[in-house]
This record gives structure tokens, sequence and C-alpha cells, in this order.
């Protein structure tokens, strides 16, 4: 028995309705998709600057000398600003000179992706672990936002307890 012409294919209206629901189903998944994208991101930074916290403290531990974090923009030289986005190194400063050599580095780690933001408490430009655990200094608080958006703040306190608080970051110029 041979198909008729009927029962080979679809019609014409028949691919039209399909493509319609697919671009109804698309249009309603879109946005909701690129609000899912954000937050993995987001989720991704933090995850890099709670790892490097604990990295660094725990480093500093157990060689029982300081181990400091600073921003940099290079990936070879702390950048002395408070702004983490471009980046961050972890490292021992046996020469005392507040920058790495090679020889120091414990850990480079990348730029946040696009277009979220990490900054730093004012003033804040590195963040030191003594031998003892304990983080050099005042409280320290990095702000991690998307845009204007704050999306959490990792907050490092005098004892080396790092926390994150979601959605309560400072983002702007304020």
């Amino acid at each position: 028995m041979r198909p008729t012409p009927r029962d080979s294919g679809f019609t014409l209206v028949e691919l039209l309705v399909a493509l319609a629901v697919a671009g109804i189903v698309l249009g309603i998944g879109a946005p909701a998709l690129g609000g899912l994208m954000s937050r993995m991101r987001a989720q991704s930074a933090l995850g890099s600057v709670s790892s490097s916290l604990a990295l660094a403290r725990m480093e500093a531990i157990s060689r029982r000398r300081a181990v400091t974090l600073c921003p940099s923009a290079d990936g070879r030289r702390c950048s002395g600003n408070p702004d983490w986005s471009n980046g961050w190194l972890v490292f021992t400063d046996a020469n005392a000179d507040g920058q790495p050599a090679e020889s120091e580095l414990i850990r480079r780690v990348d730029p946040v992706p696009a277009p979220l933001s990490l900054r730093s408490t004012a003033g804040r430009v590195r963040i030191r672990f003594q031998p003892s655990g304990w983080a050099s200094g005042t409280n320290v608080t990095l702000n991690l936002c998307d845009g204007e958006t704050p999306r959490a703040r990792v907050i490092l306190n005098t004892s080396g307890r790092a926390r994150v608080e979601r959605e309560r970051a400072e983002c702007g110029d304020a």
C-alpha cells in the first residue's frame, strides 16, 4: 500500500501552528533564562571569593606565615585600588614588599564575568591573614553587583571568618 500525499508530511497550517507554539514557549522562557544565567554568574563569583579567602586562611595557618589577597588588573601585581573585578592574587609576602614575586604566588584568580563587579570596603585594597588565621586590620566587605543590582556581599571579620549576605551589597557610587 502506497502512502497518499496527505499521510506523508505536515501541512502548511500544521507547521505554522507548531512554529507559533514554539515561539510562545521561547518568549516566555527567555527572560527567565536570562535571570538564571545572571544568578549563576553571581554564584560562581561568590564561590571564587569564598574559596580564595578559605585558601588564604588555610595557607597562612599551615605555612605559619602571613598570606595576602589583593586585587590585580594584570594578574602579576597588586593594583592598589578597591576594584576586585579584574581578578585577584593570593600570595605569601616573604620579602615584605607588598607585591607578589613569582615564587610567592599561591593562586591567581580570573576576573569576575561581565557585567558583574566586585569592590571592597573603601580604603581596603588587600586582605592579610596572619599565621594564627586571624585577618589583619578591620572587617572588610566585598560587594558583588550586577550593574546597579546588588547580588551579595562577603563580610570578613578580624577572626578570619567570612559570611555571605545575599542581595545586600552596596552598588553604585554610594
